[in-house]
């Protein structure tokens, strides 16, 4: 083989690579977003920013919607997913599962508002956590 064959192949190994990152990256969001129709008693909806929790639901977990709607969350953790590799998606939901404090999971993102990051932590339930790494 001569130099110009093996950078041919080299590149054709990462056009392969980048369309099986791409396969594994489909398949995982899609993954997240089916275990959202998992959620045992998910919030009742009754206008676009009003919905009904369950008070039992309530006692001894924190009251962000992020963790009763799962659908929220779901978005949530694929943003936070998102700018990360998708082969080290199971193990960082698996290092942040770590973090749980009681029922919750503790998710940081970088927000911009206006021309500032401000860094947020938003409590994602941690049965949708461990659903979800049951899933990859």
């Amino acid at each position: 083989m001569n130099i110009k064959e093996i950078h041919d192949k080299i590149e054709e190994l990462a056009r392969q690579k980048e369309i099986l990152e791409t396969k594994l990256t489909n398949a995982i969001v899609e993954a997240i977003r089916t275990t959202v129709k998992e959620n045992p008693s998910p919030p009742r909806k009754i206008s676009q920013h009003m919905c009904i929790i369950h008070f039992s639901d309530l006692v001894g977990n924190p009251w962000n919607i992020e963790f009763y709607d799962w659908e929220i969350a779901a978005e949530f953790v694929i943003d936070f997913l998102s700018n990360k590799p998708s082969d080290k998606w199971k193990s960082l939901l698996e290092s942040e599962l770590k973090k749980a404090v009681g029922n919750n999971v503790p998710f940081k993102r970088n927000v911009i508002r206006n021309r500032y990051t401000v860094s947020t932590t938003t409590p994602i339930n941690k049965k949708f956590i461990e659903k979800i790494i049951e899933k990859i």
